[in-house]
């Protein structure tokens, strides 16, 4: 790609955090279901920390809250990306409502909601604020946030004659928009790794499809994720301890 999901989200940086009252609904306060810590390396260099919550939102119509959190510190300038994703409870996470912004330079506020005829299928509209700029994009059905990938790929079976097929948008990528259509996680097999100086057996998955290059997951046998290959190999996340995932920020 000419540009990686991770210098997109990198573009996040500078902003004051976008109000939880947003469209005038107050979430209840939400429960931690669970939650993962990645350091994250570009080029073979730990560059910073990937960190995902997820939580119930206490919101009828979303009732699954996707939280993430990126921090990286390249050439000792720190950036940060904080992302809500207020979801539906179903196979694709499929959001409803998202509030973004970061700490930085050259950030992006954004603030919308995914619009869906009621009982209808999962299409619907995007529509909200980016930069203060009123946005209205159709969202094909079946569409997937890609951070929410995060959490797709652990509840996928290892098995591979039962592929997810989904349509697939950059988390932060509504500014200039282009949900791709055919987008395919497919279990690869199992594979040895060793990740932090211990082998491991893991699962492995690879998601192809218009605007990435092949893209892979590793889960463990309990379904947590342990690894994750994007663009082209050069963006890595591998799960690990707070204490280690924060303290790649100072390798950076």
């Amino acid at each position: 790609m000419a540009r990686s999901r991770i210098a997109l989200a990198a573009a996040f940086a500078g902003v004051v955090l976008s109000s939880w009252t947003a469209f005038g609904q107050e979430p209840a306060a939400p429960q931690t279901t669970g939650d993962a810590w990645f350091v994250y390396s570009r080029d073979g260099k730990a560059r910073g920390y990937f960190h995902i919550v997820k939580k119930a939102s206490g919101e009828e119509a979303a009732p699954v809250l996707l939280v993430h959190d990126m921090v990286t510190n390249e050439t000792g300038k720190q950036k940060s990306l904080h992302m809500q994703t207020f979801c539906k409870d179903d196979a694709y996470f499929s959001p409803v409502r998202i509030v973004c912004g970061g700490e930085g330079r050259s950030a992006t506020n954004m603030n919308a909601r995914i619009e869906r005829p009621a009982g209808g299928p999962s299409a619907g509209k995007f529509k909200g604020t980016v930069d203060d700029r009123e946005v209205e994009i159709d969202i094909p059905e079946h569409t997937v946030i890609d951070f929410a990938l995060f959490e797709i790929a652990r509840t996928l079976p290892f098995d591979k004659d039962k592929v997810f097929e989904f349509n697939w948008t950059r988390a932060i990528g509504f500014k200039r928009p282009r949900p791709n259509r055919g987008h395919k996680v497919a279990y690869a097999g199992r594979e040895e790794l060793e990740i932090e100086g211990k082998k491991q057996t893991l699962h492995k998955f690879e998601q192809t499809g218009k605007g990435i290059q092949p893209t892979y997951y590793w889960v463990n046998d309990d379904h947590q994720l342990v690894r994750v290959l994007w663009d082209g190999r050069r963006d890595e996340f591998v799960l690990t301890t707070k204490e280690k995932a924060t303290a790649a920020l100072k390798a950076g």
